[in-house]
């Protein structure tokens, strides 16, 4: 039939809250954007510094909520992708606190 076709843009991240956190992971972080669609059902993961992102809450079609895993390094990428397997372009917006010595 023609006209059902829907062409699905991959998503696209602008922005990360908060940007850092400790090693430990598990804390939550915001990701903003555009393209993340009409629901749960059409992202279908958020990858942070290559390591799956835990627990992910679509909140709206430009937000997406999730736990970060632990980890280390600075700068590195947030992806998305959406239900149709389109990623996101990686974008260097989070790092890890270093450890704090005692």
């Amino acid at each position: 039939m023609a006209g059902l076709f829907r062409a699905v843009q991959p998503p696209s991240v602008t922005r990360l809250e908060p940007t850092s956190g400790p090693t430990r992971g598990n804390w939550t972080v915001r990701i903003f954007g555009t393209g993340f669609g009409d629901g749960s059902a059409d992202v279908s993961g958020v990858r942070l510094g290559g390591r799956p992102c835990l627990n992910l809450v679509y909140v709206s079609h430009t937000e997406l909520s999730c736990q970060v895993p632990a980890g280390a390094g600075r700068g590195l990428d947030v992806v998305v992708r959406n239900s149709v397997g389109r990623d996101s372009q990686a974008v260097p917006l989070l790092s890890y606190d270093p450890p704090v010595l005692d």
